[in-house]
């Protein structure tokens, strides 16, 4: 058996390996790489592989500058991920005012 592994490629891919894969690929559909279709195609193949080098054959065709980097931890090389926009509007909703409410906000204080 060990001779028809063919390199790592041909070892069993675990959960984390899965999901570090599909990362990688929202990351390069986030950054521009990837079509939307592209991306829902190859997150199923990442979901469904078996071996490393099924995982790897996913990614191939992305710069490997950027993959680098991700695999660094460096960040998205595109836009900004959705939660910092979301940090931003809720700082520049404080400024405008008082915010509209809603749950786990807390009443304005009384002045009786």
């Amino acid at each position: 058996m060990g001779s028809e592994l063919q390199g790592a490629g041909g070892y069993r891919a675990g959960d984390a390996d899965r999901n570090r894969t599909t990362d990688l690929l929202k990351e390069a559909h986030a950054a521009g790489y990837l079509t939307l279709e592209e991306t829902d195609e190859r997150l199923g193949a990442a979901l469904a592989a078996r071996t490393r080098g099924e995982l790897d054959r996913l990614v191939a065709d992305l710069p490997p500058e950027w993959r680098a980097g991700q695999e660094r931890g460096q960040g998205p090389a595109g836009p900004a991920p959705p939660a910092r926009a979301l940090k931003a509007s809720s700082r520049s909703r404080a400024r405008r005012g008082r915010s509209r409410g809603g749950a786990g906000t807390c009443p304005a204080p009384s002045s009786s």
